[in-house]
């Protein structure tokens, strides 16, 4: 948690997340830093609740182990963070295993150009 107020230093702040896998089910704990779980996710809703700047969260998942498999992640991933204000742009599959999602607070404007990204994997 930060000590203090994030004052930005530039137009976006950008937070990126490259884990071997996100394992949606909440009880599910770990002390494989290679591996986010929801908790995980919780903290970085958490630390960017009171930022007023856009936001964009870069989330990537590159297994779909253990019954995680990228519509019920995808599912998980909305879950926790849509109520937060964060928006899912992109969806990105680039096999039946590996996506990234890219999530927008605070910037409408940039959901379109994301949106596109997809087009540039095949699925």
């Amino acid at each position: 948690m930060f000590r203090q107020r994030v004052e930005p230093l530039c137009n976006v702040l950008l937070v990126s997340f490259d884990p071997y896998m996100h394992q949606k089910n909440p009880d599910f704990a770990t002390k494989n830093a290679g591996v986010i779980c929801p908790q995980d996710l919780c903290l970085a809703v958490d630390a960017t609740r009171e930022v007023e700047f856009p936001i964009v969260i870069q989330l990537s998942t590159y297994d779909v182990n253990n019954n995680n498999p990228q519509n019920l992640v995808e599912k998980s991933v909305r879950t926790i963070l849509k109520p937060c204000g964060y928006h899912v742009s992109a969806p990105i599959k680039a096999d039946k295993a590996m996506m990234s999602f890219v999530l927008v607070k605070n910037a409408d404007d940039l959901h379109e150009p994301f949106a596109k990204l997809q087009s540039r994997f095949a699925a």
